[in-house]
């Protein structure tokens, strides 16, 4: 293996005096003995740990262990195996609370711009930001609109876990793809909803309405700088028509119901890889659910965020 790149960044005169985020970006790269390739790349956020790159290479010596099995792939097989580190080190403050504050209070101007408080001022929808902690560098998944109504303001930054859990079904049908297809734990991800804007119906977001909603989400989003978007639900048109491009629809056959089954992918804003399935409550068979996730999210989704190997799925969640 070769020696591990360690790359920093210049750092401030006092940095002594400061609380340091070390987040990692690595890569990984096996070249076999009949010159087969598999690479794939990532964050690992460190925080303020002492000792970012020894915890990380242990993990990620882990993770290829693991994925080498997985593979069945023979230490004799390979020829090469890379692994490249490199970490910006800046300050640990509360830049993403202060982001969230900024986001809130410019939502609350757009709100009260928009059709749906003007024609509802007398009901209780209002509006939120996110319901998890911003957490940078990592995916993004997201709904149509905060449902509901008789529903505060959102006025704090969001919790990482809530003290009665995230029991509502759009989370609770949903964990198992997660994990299967992203290997990921939605309270790690960032979870939003293309509007901000809450009402009880999503019919009653005027085309204003998403115009406004859909600049704030992008702000959202630009900030995160996510390597996926997940939409969960159907896309609306104004999404579909002015920020979407390379949108691909993908058809299932629901043999149980006897339908067809939609999902999409394409780029989003231009530089974002998207998916969208279907809403975790649309009656659809498991079966069906399990194909358009793997077509969406692992065929094309995981490949354009990670370039890597595609996740080999074999059994079915039914």
């Amino acid at each position: 293996m070769k020696k591990i790149e360690k790359e920093r960044d210049n750092l401030t005169n006092n940095k002594a005096d400061a609380v340091w985020n070390h987040d990692l970006e690595f890569d990984v790269k096996i070249v076999l003995m009949d010159e087969k390739r598999h690479e794939w790349k990532g964050v690992m956020l460190r925080e303020d740990s002492k000792k970012p790159y020894d915890e990380a290479i242990n993990e990620i010596m882990g993770i290829v262990k693991e994925y080498l099995l997985d593979k069945n792939i023979k230490h004799h097989k390979i020829k090469t195996l890379d692994i490249g580190l490199k970490y910006k080190d800046t300050p640990l403050d509360n830049a993403n609370e202060e982001f969230f504050d900024y986001l809130l209070n410019q939502t609350k101007t757009k709100f009260e711009e928009s059709d749906v408080y003007k024609k509802n001022k007398d009901n209780n929808w209002n509006y939120a930001v996110c319901e998890t902690p911003i957490q940078k560098n990592k995916g993004v998944y997201f709904g149509l609109n905060w449902g509901g109504k008789n529903k505060n303001t959102q006025k704090k930054y969001p919790t990482k876990f809530r003290e009665k859990g995230r029991k509502w079904p759009f989370v609770t049908k949903s964990h198992i793809y997660f994990k299967t297809f992203l290997d990921e734990e939605m309270a790690e991800l960032n979870y939003s909803n293309l509007c901000f804007f809450r009402s009880p119906k999503a019919h009653q977001i005027s085309k204003k309405d998403w115009v406004l909603a859909i600049a704030l989400f992008k702000e959202y989003v630009d900030y995160i700088n996510p390597p996926f978007t997940l939409m969960l639900g159907s896309p609306p048109k104004s999404l579909k028509q002015h920020h979407l491009t390379n949108l691909t629809t993908i058809k299932v056959k629901d043999e149980k119901h006897d339908k067809i089954v939609r999902g999409y992918t394409g780029i989003l804003f231009g530089k974002y890889p998207f998916g969208c399935v279907p809403h975790p409550v649309a009656r659809i068979s498991k079966d069906a659910r399990y194909k358009i996730w793997d077509e969406v999210v692992n065929k094309s989704v995981y490949k354009k965020a990670f370039a890597g190997e595609l996740i080999e799925k074999t059994t079915s969640t039914e």
